[in-house]
């Protein structure tokens, strides 16, 4: 294996930073277990393990790195399209975050590892990661509220549940190989992607019903 050269510049250092969490994310694709310990992640980034540590002190260091930069990505996506999107609705909402999710399954992968260990997860870490988290949800919320003719603040309650909907129906339908065993059969959930669309629409469509709302863009035109 060629070890790459230690970078120096700042711009650099978050190529390289940005490079080994590349790797993360090619072996948790690889493998449902993800990386087994730093020295693998090291080997998949071609960095030495000093070099590694320099970077991330710990494999939890690098899950909730992992996460942070995932669900950045996740709302800079939202964001773009109701910005850009005049004709945005709710159903538009579901498909994108759920194509989203099942484009990149390491999303609800990692949150799920990241959001289950978080009393063991290096303090600065989760306090960025929570900071990236809040402020996704403060931008992205007047959006929806706007877009989707919610009542002023919904939006954003609504995305932190649909966050938690998320990664707990992961834990139900997809992180235990006795689901796969045990099928469809009675009421167990075992389809990931058909759930996660159904929950998400009882949520939003259920939240718009009961709760006072603003009218939408598109009613407005009406």
């Amino acid at each position: 294996m060629i070890i790459k050269a230690r970078a120096v510049s700042a711009e650099d250092k978050l190529e390289r930073r940005n490079e080994i969490l590349d790797a993360a994310q090619r072996l948790f694709h690889e493998n449902p277990e993800g990386f087994g310990s730093m020295d693998a992640l090291a080997e998949a980034a071609r960095v030495g393990k000093g070099t590694l540590y320099l970077y991330f002190r710990s494999k939890e260091e690098v899950l909730v790195a992992l996460h942070e930069r995932n669900a950045g990505e996740f709302f800079a996506t939202l964001l773009e399209r109701v910005e850009r999107d005049p004709a945005f609705d709710l159903d538009a909402m579901i498909a994108l975050v759920t194509d989203r999710l099942l484009a990149s399954p390491v999303f609800p992968r990692v949150g799920s590892l990241v959001c289950g260990n978080l009393e063991r997860m290096p303090e600065g870490a989760v306090r960025d990661f929570k900071a990236t988290i809040a402020a996704g949800h403060e931008q992205i919320g007047p959006k929806l509220d706007g877009a989707l003719g919610l009542a002023d603040g919904e939006g954003a309650r609504l995305m932190q549940y649909s966050y938690a909907l998320m990664l707990g129906l992961w834990h139900l339908t997809c992180s235990h190989t006795a689901t796969a065993e045990l099928g469809g059969g009675g009421v167990l959930l075992s389809d990931y992607a058909t759930e996660v669309r159904h929950a998400l629409r009882q949520l939003w469509v259920g939240a718009k019903q009961i709760a006072p709302r603003n009218a939408s863009p598109q009613e407005k035109t009406r």
